[in-house]
C-alpha cells in the first residue's frame, strides 16, 4: 500500500464554535443539504444492525440531525448524543424538540472520551464525521482504548464513519468545489480542513490494532478513498431497505435517495452499499 504523503493537519479548533461554521454545517444537515444523503446511507446500514430496543451513544452529535433521523427511522431505540461545543448542543436540543423526540433522544455537553465512561448505559457507540476533530493521534488511541474497554466489559457494538485523508493537499482543497459546489464558502473551507485533519487508513488501523479489539471491519471507499467506516456490528435485519415506509418516516424524498445512490457509486463502501439492496 502506498504511503500517505499528506501529513495530518489538525482542525483549527477541536470543537466547532465559529458561528459561520456551526450555521453552515447545520444548514447542510437540514432539508436538501448535502449531508442528508450521507446520513441516510449510514442510517440504512445501522437499521440493519441495531437490535430492537438498543441504547445508542453518539459521539460528536453536532447539531443533532443525524441522530434525529436515526430516531425517526428506529423509534424503538434510545439515543444519547454528546458534543463538546455548546453552540452545537444548543442547536441539537432545538432540533430534537422540533422533531418531538425528547422522550427518545438526550443531548449532553461533553467530550467524546469522557462520555464513554460518564454515560450510564449504552449498547452501541456511533460516530459520524467526528474523529477527525481529535487534535492528536494520542487522543485517537485514547478514545479507541476506552472504546475497547467497553467492548470487553459490556460487549457493546460500534459504528464509525469519517473522512479518509487523501494523499495530496490539493485534493482536499478541490473536493468541495467538485462534489459540493453549491454550498457556502465556510462549509467548503471547513470540509477541506476536515479532510486534511482526517486520520488515514494506516492510522485508524494502528489505533485499533493497539487496542484489544480484534473483531472489526475497516473499509475505505473506492475508487475514491475519501471516506471510511469501522464497525463490529453484524447485520441482523437484512430485510431493511430503501422502501417507501422508511423514506416517508424520515421525510426523505426521491432526490435524496437518488443522490445517495450516486454517492454509493462514487464512493463505494461494502458496508453501506449493501444496504440499498
Amino acid at each position: 500500500m502506498a504511503l500517505n504523503q499528506l501529513e495530518r493537519i489538525p482542525e483549527p479548533e477541536s470543537e466547532m464554535t465559529n458561528v459561520q461554521s456551526v450555521e453552515s454545517f447545520s444548514c447542510e444537515g437540514g432539508d436538501h443539504g448535502v449531508l442528508v444523503p450521507v446520513y441516510y446511507l449510514n442510517i440504512l446500514s445501522l437499521a440493519q444492525r441495531i437490535p430492537e430496543g438498543s441504547r445508542i451513544l453518539d459521539l460528536g452529535c453536532g447539531p443533532g440531525q443525524f441522530i434525529s433521523l436515526l430516531s425517526l427511522a428506529r423509534p424503538d431505540i434510545h439515543i444519547v448524543g454528546v458534543d463538546l461545543s455548546s453552540e452545537m448542543v444548543s442547536i441539537a436540543k432545538k432540533n430534537i424538540s422540533q422533531n418531538q423526540l425528547e422522550s427518545r433522544v438526550e443531548i449532553l455537553e461533553m467530550d467524546m472520551i469522557n462520555a464513554l465512561d460518564a454515560v450510564d448505559s449504552y449498547d452501541i457507540v456511533t460516530s459520524i464525521f467526528s474523529l477527525h476533530h481529535l487534535p492528536t493521534f494520542y487522543l485517537l488511541e485514547k478514545i479507541i482504548s476506552k472504546l475497547s474497554s467497553q467492548v470487553q466489559k459490556r460487549q457493546i457494538g460500534f459504528w464509525i464513519f469519517d473522512f479518509h485523508r487523501p494523499h495530496a493537499k490539493r485534493t482536499c482543497l478541490r473536493f468541495p468545489n467538485i462534489f459540493t459546489p453549491h454550498t457556502s464558502k465556510p462549509f467548503k473551507k471547513d470540509t477541506s480542513h476536515s479532510m486534511m485533519a482526517a486520520f488515514n487508513e494506516e492510522e485508524i488501523r494502528k489505533s485499533f490494532m493497539n487496542s484489544s479489539i480484534i473483531d472489526f471491519d475497516h473499509e475505505v471507499s473506492r475508487p475514491l478513498a475519501f471516506y471510511q467506516t469501522v464497525t463490529n456490528l453484524k447485520k441482523i435485519n437484512p430485510g431493511v431497505s430503501q422502501d417507501s415506509t422508511l423514506t416517508n418516516r424520515l421525510g426523505i424524498g426521491k432526490q435524496v435517495v437518488d443522490i445517495s445512490n450516486l454517492f454509493i457509486n462514487t464512493f463505494y463502501l461494502d458496508s453501506i452499499s449493501a444496504s440499498k439492496h
